[in-house]
């Protein structure tokens, strides 16, 4: 789809934005809660995806804990924007099983793309942005750790 989506945005001389969301904890919900516990935290992503995307837009999962998302003819404050938003939906979501909560902690990394850009290209610039943001992130969550 995204091939497909860069090629068009080539012909047509588009732009768009490309988001990779990292859920953290996705495999850690299969230990002590268990599969099903996994299964509820990804269908309440999905939802969140869905809900933030439009009809012309594309989701996919890359991989057991990540998604890409697409966000063709977006301009780069736009998806910025999203992307953000997207983010503190993620993290606002709470899911209640067995008494309990499941909370969603969600990364995400964004990336500007114009016409011509290559598919592995692009993918990898935003998995770096996010890759970099991560980083910042437990920094500033656990600046005693960096000290060690």
């Amino acid at each position: 789809m995204l091939d497909r989506e860069l090629d068009r945005a080539k012909r047509s001389g588009g732009t768009g934005v490309l988001l990779i969301v990292d859920i953290d904890g996705l495999s850690a919900s299969n230990g002590p809660q268990g599969h099903e516990a996994s299964n509820t935290k990804l269908f309440a992503v999905a939802g969140v995806l869905r809900s933030a995307v439009r009809k012309s837009d594309c989701i996919a999962r890359i991989d057991a804990p990540s998604f890409a998302i697409l966000f063709a003819h977006t301009s780069w404050p736009r998806g910025e924007r999203r992307a953000k938003n997207l983010e503190r939906d993620l993290n606002e979501a709470a899911l209640t099983r067995g008494g309990g909560q499941i909370g969603i902690r969600a990364r995400v990394g964004v990336e500007f793309y114009r016409a011509g850009e290559e598919t592995e290209t692009l993918i990898k610039r935003t998995d770096e942005k996010l890759r970099s943001y991560i980083a910042q992130r437990e920094s500033d969550e656990f600046p005693a750790m960096m000290d060690k």
